[in-house]
């Protein structure tokens, strides 16, 4: 088994989520059924829609490929976003 682990930034908004959408892609796409990923979401200081949309096309990715994952250090500001926006069942944040 493969443990992965993916550091989010510290910032998931639309002025910066461009260049991690396209590195964390590539990354997810050389994993399999083995692998277990770990979301460590520890530096995560703001979020907005765009970065929360990220967030679920990530997880509907893992889960449609059969990939286990867990979440590390949700801070409030993803867990309340997520709340807000009724997303948290969809990021299994809960």
């Amino acid at each position: 088994m493969d443990a992965v682990t993916f550091d989010l930034p510290a910032s998931l908004d639309i002025g910066e989520i461009g260049p991690y959408f396209k590195e964390i892609t590539k990354s997810i796409s050389q994993l399999n059924e083995s692998s277990n990923v770990s979301l460590d979401a520890q530096r995560v200081s703001s979020i907005d829609t765009t970065g929360l949309q990220l967030l679920v096309a990530l997880v509907l990715e893992l889960t449609s490929r059969n990939i286990k994952f867990n979440w590390q250090n949700v801070p409030f500001e993803l867990s309340d976003g997520a709340r807000s926006l009724g997303l948290s069942q969809t990021l299994k944040l809960q």
